[in-house]
Parts: C-alpha cells; structure tokens; sequence
C-alpha cells in the first residue's frame, strides 16, 4: 500500500521551532559523536497543487511539520537538511501524520 503524499507549491507564512534535543555518545570506535534533532512547524499558504492524495486546493493554509537531524561526526555520504524561511516559495512533498502534514527530506 502507497503512502498518500501530495506534492504543492507553497509560500510559508510564518516558521517556529518547537524543539532541540542533543544527545551524546560514543560509536564504537570509542570516538565521541552526537545527534541534534530540532523540531519545526511551519504555517504554508499552498499556492499550486502538482498532485494530491489529500484533496488539497490552491489558497488553502496548512500547517508542515519536519525535523532537521545532524550528526556530529557526519557519516560519509550524509547531506545537510534544508530549512523552510518565512516569506519564501518552495515545492515540497508532504504526508499526514498526527493531526498535521509532514515533510520528509
């Protein structure tokens, strides 16, 4: 079964984050290492729909929460997680999950 996803055009209205957690360890090559995860709610404008499982039209205000994970030290091939800024018009894909849309990077 496909995950109903929809994929908009968006102006992003306003922007907050929610939360920070950073937690440390130790891999197992005894080196120290650790992962920062901050949590972001984001209030969207949807300006053009591509497709939509979610019935989803132009002009509807939707709310897109998403956390940006980073590890220190990077593991190879890892890639910096973007940002939504206020003001700004992005395509994305979003799901729904618990109340909210989600966007995965």
């Amino acid at each position: 079964m496909k995950l109903p996803t929809s994929t908009l055009t968006v102006n992003v209205l306003s922007m907050d984050r929610q939360s920070f957690d950073r937690q440390e360890f130790k891999e197992a090559s005894g080196r120290n290492a650790s992962r920062e995860t901050t949590s972001f709610v984001a209030k969207a404008r949807v300006q053009t729909v591509l497709q939509s499982d979610h019935n989803l039209s132009p002009g509807v205000v939707i709310e897109i929460r998403y956390d940006v994970v980073v590890r220190q030290p990077r593991l190879p091939g890892a890639y910096d997680h973007r940002t939504l800024k206020t003001g700004e018009t992005v395509t994305l894909t979003v799901y729904r999950g618990h109340g909210a849309f989600r966007w995965r990077q």
